[in-house]
């Protein structure tokens, strides 16, 4: 009786693995922080790594600072020109009122720290130049493992659930004696 509890202990664990491991993930991009120097090298190499805003900005890294709710974004810039960031998820999180934003004039290398909100585990800003408004995701959002789920995944988890439940009562059914008295484990 032990071998078939643990035969069915197992395969409930099998079902719930395959059913979340089905699951799909979803993954998004970050801007990867490079410190700003005045090598050569470097800068070549940042610009590799940027993200392009518009023809004559780019963003050249990105730092949130979680425990301050605040992020530090290093741009570069070849006119003078004046960056707006705003906070992106402010809206996001029900409240009216006036979106925290801050600008700065910039000419080649500049960087802006501005207060963030998190929504569900996501941070992002709004970058505004004077040819383009660009949202920036400095945080992706963060998922639990049943917020990655869909109904197939649910309707094959409930299926294998009562195929092993059915196979373990026919099975005891076939392998019980009805004339034997049961015996309390």
């Amino acid at each position: 009786m032990r071998r078939i509890t643990a035969l069915i202990v197992a395969l409930a664990l099998l079902t719930v693995t395959l059913s979340v491991g089905l699951a799909g993930t979803s993954s998004a991009q970050t801007i990867p922080e490079n410190p700003v120097t005045n090598d050569t090298e470097n800068q070549t190499e940042q610009q590799t790594n940027a993200r392009f805003i518009d023809e004559n900005t780019r963003v050249l890294s990105v730092n949130y600072n979680e425990e301050e709710e605040t992020a530090t974004l290093v741009f570069e810039s070849d006119t003078a020109q004046a960056i707006t960031l705003a906070d992106a998820g402010y809206l996001s999180e029900g409240q009216s009122g006036q979106i925290p934003r801050k600008s700065r004039a910039i000419n080649g290398q500049g960087s802006i720290t501005i207060p963030v909100t998190q929504v569900d585990g996501m941070v992002a800003v709004s970058i505004s130049t004077e040819q383009v408004l660009y949202g920036l995701v400095i945080e992706p959002r963060t998922q639990s493992i049943w917020e990655r789920t869909n109904s197939r995944d649910g309707w094959l988890g409930g299926v294998s659930v009562t195929i092993v439940m059915g196979t373990l009562a026919a099975y005891r059914v076939k392998n019980n004696d009805p004339d034997s008295p049961e015996e309390p484990e």
